[in-house]
């Protein structure tokens, strides 16, 4: 034992090797098979050489665990002890990375000795018990995060068929820890290391079971979970793989949403979604619509500092590719708030939805194509798809759609499962609800639609008042635009309810002067306005109190009586609600 200490101290590689040898053909020499528990507890060399293994000189620790290996080679030791024995190292481990090769070399083993000719490799580890043992480093030290991606690299990229071929199933508890623990960024490296390899099924499983992971919808993670997709959805362009590109789409689209809503910088996302349209790909009109449809929701939250390629983006996927009416109509409905308030910090941006709008407008025709059947045909689409709450909803409205939009008693039906859910459920269908009401049908039937949608709609100002900012031009512009008397009244009618947020009066107030002073409209519905308006918001009161003294205000086509009755009626409605007031306000 002397003289191995003397080697081991010389600091030269060769006597260092050479004393390593010494005691591995010792220990070999005094082992007996029948012995083996108690010879592994009591050898002193043995205990000697996992000593070593500990050693602050980086050669010497390196050496004496390819020793531990090569005794488990020659049958001394076994597999599954030698793991936890280096595993029980790890505290007092001067050398990480000859800890980790020898782990890396003992998964070897290990995977060859459970190998069975005709059934697929299943690694034994898992992310917490049995655990992997490369996790149990990283747990321990965060500095060997270097150390154990080379070895995962050389596990995925060996020599041997045997291990290359099964080093992702090895190794999938790793990469999930490394890619999915979200109280550790591991960066891009993982990512690179996985796009890197030959694309196999095991490849892709393991790609998707991580993107799958990733959370959005967590603000101090959003940013790690954008960086991986992007990763991602780079190779797939890089690559060419369409598929991939259509089933990442929607992904990135609810990404930006994200990105906008924890107020980062979508702008990148933008250009990345425009990249995967670039590819000019026939393939990429199954999702032209479900991505435009979700990227009409960024609207209401966007700063006007990235209003601009939020409707680049948009007019060139529908200069580029078909896409369905509704998805389109979604994202004019949350423009026309934007088109209603201009301002200098938005002319530019403004001038791009002007043309949507003309799009909109001028080249209306039919929908006949079925998108979302494709759609669901996309393995990596399916995939990923109810990893996020809010896309299979979006994706199931249009796959509903497609299915009802020719059958008016389905449509119907629809609606009515739809008034008797919650309101926060409505609350998440408005881009979709208001797509519908710009749909410009010429069915007969289908104006009881729109009817049925802007009372759901228009009812869910009272749970949100913050809808009405949204509402409110659309509703202006049905005024202006719609042919439907039925429709436009029931716009009219809900004109003065969008005053719960003071910010829409002065326009209603305009709208309503407007109908007043060129007797758009009855007097009598002028009055119900009015009197909706002054219940509505208080402050509103003296532009009733100034209808009702005007003399002289009746179209000539107006009969008396029902001029008298509607004024007897807003004064009753101010007496009601200035009594309760008054109740409520001396209880």
């Amino acid at each position: 034992m002397d003289e191995v200490e003397y080697k081991l101290n010389t600091n030269n590689s060769v006597l260092i090797v050479n004393a390593i040898d010494k005691l591995i053909s010792t220990i070999k020499s005094k082992f007996k098979p029948t012995e083996r528990q108690r010879f592994v507890n009591e050898n002193e060399e043995l205990k000697f050489l996992r000593e070593k293994c500990s050693s602050k000189e980086a050669r010497v620790s390196l050496t004496a665990c390819q020793g531990l290996l090569a005794l488990v080679e020659l049958g001394v030791l076994e597999i599954a002890h030698t793991m936890s024995t280096v595993v029980t190292l790890l505290p007092s481990a001067h050398n990480y990375s000859a800890i980790i090769s020898t782990m890396a070399g003992l998964l070897i083993l290990d995977l060859k000795a459970r190998l069975v000719p005709g059934k697929q490799y299943k690694c034994q580890f898992t992310l917490k018990s049995p655990q992997h043992p490369f996790i149990t480093v990283l747990e321990k030290n965060k500095g060997a995060e270097d150390d154990v991606m080379a070895q995962m690299h050389a596990l995925c990229t060996h020599p041997d068929y045997i291990v290359s071929s099964n080093s992702l199933e090895l190794l999938r508890p790793v990469f999930l820890w490394l890619t999915c623990n979200p109280q550790r960024d591991c960066g891009i490296r993982p990512w690179q290391l996985l796009l890197s390899l030959p694309q196999s099924t095991a490849q892709s499983s393991l790609l998707l079971a991580c993107l799958s992971c990733q959370q959005i919808r967590t603000p101090a993670l959003i940013e790690r979970s954008y960086s991986a997709y992007c990763a991602v959805t780079e190779a797939a362009i890089y690559q060419r793989h369409r598929d991939h590109v259509m089933a990442l789409l929607p992904m990135l689209a609810r990404i930006s949403t994200e990105l906008v809503r924890h107020g980062r910088d979508p702008r990148s996302c933008y250009s990345l979604i425009e990249r995967c349209f670039a590819l000019d790909a026939p393939e990429l009109r199954t999702v032209a619509g479900i991505t435009l449809m979700l990227l009409a929701e960024n609207l209401p939250d966007t700063s006007a500092l990235y209003l601009h390629e939020l409707f680049n983006l948009c007019l060139n996927i529908i200069s580029k590719y078909e896409y369905p009416a509704i998805c389109l109509n979604s994202f004019v409905a949350l423009s026309l708030q934007w088109l209603h308030l201009p301002s200098y910090l938005t002319s530019s941006a403004l001038k791009v939805a002007s043309k949507i709008l003309d799009t909109y407008q001028d080249n209306y025709k039919d929908d006949l194509r079925l998108n979302t059947p494709n759609l669901k045909a996309n393995k990596t689409f399916q995939a990923l798809l109810y990893t996020d709450g809010h896309l299979s909803i979006v994706f199931k409205l249009n796959q509903n759609w497609e299915r009802m939009r020719d059958e008016p008693d389905k449509l119907k039906s629809w609606l009515d499962i739809i008034e008797s859910v919650n309101s926060d459920i409505q609350l998440e269908l408005v881009p979709y609800l208001l797509g519908m009401i710009l749909e410009k049908r010429t069915e007969s039937w289908y104006e009881e639609i729109v009817l049925k949608v802007l009372r759901i709609v228009v009812n869910l100002v009272s749970f949100k008042k913050e809808i009405s900012v949204q509402l409110l031009p659309l509703l202006v512009y049905k005024i202006g635009k719609e042919k439907s008397p039925a429709v436009r009244l029931e716009c009219l009618r809900a004109l003065p309810l969008m005053a719960r947020t003071k910010e829409n009066v002065p326009t209603i107030v305009s709208v309503l002067n407007k109908l007043k002073a060129n007797k758009g409209v009855p007097t009598s519905l002028l009055i119900m306005l009015y009197t909706s308006l002054a219940e509505t918001q208080v402050r509103c009161f003296p532009y009733l109190q100034e209808l009702l003294v005007e003399a002289g205000t009746a179209r000539a086509d107006e009969l008396k009586w029902e001029l008298d009755i509607a004024k007897a009626i807003a004064v009753r409605r101010i007496c009601e609600i200035r009594y309760v007031k008054t109740l409520l306000h001396t209880s």
